[in-house]
């Protein structure tokens, strides 16, 4: 669990929804990871969600997108607004929630 540098989480900008996910990362690890985003960049995408945000972890992984990330770092609820290097990272959790009680959590590993 350690070894993770980055979570790409469910975050929907429900303010009960995304307390409860950021709480639940902190119960997880033992130090605060950066929480990346693929909804500021495309928006809320429902069913495809889990599926974009594996994508959106693989493709920073692999180096096609900016190494300069959008990320949210989490102290309780607060959440400040940060630009993390990515170029390092070997691991990130993707994580997504859906109706219903579904849960992805997938982690996707830097070949190499």
């Amino acid at each position: 669990v350690d070894d993770i540098d980055a979570i790409v989480g469910f975050g929907n900008g429900n303010t009960t929804a995304d307390t409860i996910e950021m709480e639940s990362y902190g119960r997880v690890f033992t130090e605060a990871k950066p929480v990346l985003s693929v909804k500021t960049l495309v928006g809320e995408a429902r069913a495809a969600a889990a599926t974009l945000q594996v994508a959106h972890a693989a493709l920073i992984l692999s180096g096609e997108l900016d190494k300069e990330q959008p990320a949210y770092k989490f102290a309780g609820t607060k959440a400040e607004k940060v630009t993390v290097d990515t170029s390092d990272y070997k691991y990130i959790l993707a994580t997504s929630f859906a109706a219903g009680g579904s849960y992805t959590a997938v982690v996707i590993k830097k070949e190499g």
